[in-house]
């Protein structure tokens, strides 16, 4: 074979196309072990948790911020609920005395009430007219009169003896107490009726027909006298000791308003009740 048909031999055979194909490379799917995340059922398991004990928290401090806020907002409506009775004597001695009384004090709460101040005074009554014949008070600061409980819990009952008269006659008692927190004054008037040797509430006398006219006659009775204060009562001599001074006001008032001091004011000297055991 000539030069020139080996040359040309070479040069065929390099033009035609081989069977092996280059080898190209793909992207691997593999991720670097630094770039590996994890799954989200391993994220929610650590999450939840924390989650559910933060939002508890939460709700917690909501909560006792919700309370502390309440009390503020309600607590100037909070106030002691002192309450009173008028009856006759539990003491197994006065048991055939008809005279024999007793007041009963105590506080239904919620909370309880300090400087409490009680005091009562009787007016004796004409069923007749139903008009106020007299008012009977004790002059002196007694225990068994007038008594000051510095403070009074909420549930347990003062009784304290008082002075009793035959009826008709209408106890009134005035009691004055003040709130802890921040010493606001209360105060209220209580009406205890006895007719026929039964003492009733101001509620359950209401139905009784002559009620409204003795009220209003009271009242003006009472109104009067605070208006007109028996004079020469406080320079009476102070009683001796085991007695006590009390007063009988037989002042009466007319129709028109006018005051008329028919009796004048008489103090007289008996032995007092004793304290309770």
């Amino acid at each position: 074979m000539s030069r020139r048909n080996r040359v040309a031999k070479k040069k065929a055979e390099s033009l035609k196309p081989t069977s092996q194909t280059p080898t190209v490379e793909t992207p691997t799917t593999e991720k670097p072990a630094a770039l590996e995340t994890k799954s989200p059922s391993r994220w929610l398991t650590v999450f939840l948790p924390i989650a559910a004990v933060v939002i508890s928290c939460a709700s917690f401090a909501n909560s006792c911020y919700q309370t502390v806020q309440a009390r503020k907002i309600f607590r100037p409506y909070v106030r002691p609920d002192i309450q009173c009775v008028v009856r006759h004597s539990s003491r197994p001695e006065d048991k055939d005395n008809p005279l024999a009384t007793e007041l009963v004090v105590w506080n239904n709460g919620p909370i309880k009430a300090v400087s409490v101040s009680v005091a009562y005074k009787s007016f004796i009554v004409d069923l007749t007219t139903l008009k106020v014949i007299a008012s009977m008070s004790i002059p002196e600061d007694l225990s068994d009169a007038t008594f000051i409980q510095a403070d009074l819990e909420v549930g347990p009952k003062i009784i304290r003896p008082i002075l009793g008269t035959s009826p008709p006659v209408v106890t009134v008692v005035e009691i004055t107490y003040y709130r802890e927190s921040d010493m606001k004054k209360f105060s209220r008037e209580d009406f205890f009726f006895n007719d026929s040797g039964s003492y009733y509430d101001q509620q359950s006398y209401m139905s009784h027909p002559g009620y409204a006219t003795l009220m209003k006659n009271l009242q003006r009775k009472m109104k009067a006298e605070a208006m007109r204060p028996m004079d020469g009562i406080r320079q009476m001599p102070p009683a001796s000791p085991g007695h006590v001074n009390i007063v009988y006001n037989f002042g009466n008032l007319s129709d028109d308003g006018s005051w008329t001091n028919t009796a004048g004011t008489n103090a007289v000297t008996m032995t007092p009740l004793g304290p309770l055991p």
